[in-house]
């Protein structure tokens, strides 16, 4: 277990180091965005496949499912981790749709605001806005407690939970 949460919270650090940016918009890459949903349910299916076959289920929100099912994770958790990823998979995939590179907030047209806040069910664009920060710091606060995150200078496997 500990050279696992090691070797996923080094690798986690390495994409934060190559990616890293504090831009909610930056749906993957932002520090509680859809990467560490990821690598929270690969984390679960890592620790658990042997013993619940079942958690190696094809995407995270199944994953925080079955996890729940069998105690791995609090109802709550994975409530938090449900809508995170729900929220970014809406955003990232009406992005991909009306954004030709990187979204920036402060230039995007009010018309795209609108379609945006539409397909996420929000009416204000601050209220989203609030919702994406929400959203990363549930995350984060889940990756943190499940897996941890290495000291600077840490090695890979160095990280004990």
């Amino acid at each position: 277990r500990e050279e696992l949460v090691g070797e996923v919270a080094g690798m986690r650090e390495r994409i934060q180091r190559e990616h890293g940016t504090d831009d909610v918009w930056s749906i993957k890459h932002v520090r509680g965005g859809l990467v560490d949903a990821e690598f929270i349910a690969q984390f679960l299916q890592l620790m658990h496949a042997a013993e619940i076959p079942e958690i190696l289920a094809g995407d995270p929100i199944s994953v925080f499912e079955i996890a729940r099912k069998h105690d791995l994770i609090e109802a709550e958790t994975a409530r938090k981790l449900t809508d995170a990823v729900t929220l970014w998979r809406n955003l990232q995939g009406i992005l991909r749709l009306t954004v030709e590179g990187d979204f920036v907030e402060e230039r995007a047209p009010s018309g795209l605001k609108r379609v945006i806040m539409r397909s996420c069910g929000v009416k204000e664009f601050d209220r989203l806005k609030q919702m994406a920060q929400q959203a990363a710091n549930d995350t984060v606060a889940q990756f943190e407690a499940l897996i941890g995150t290495p000291e600077p200078g840490d090695s890979p496997g160095a990280n004990g939970a």
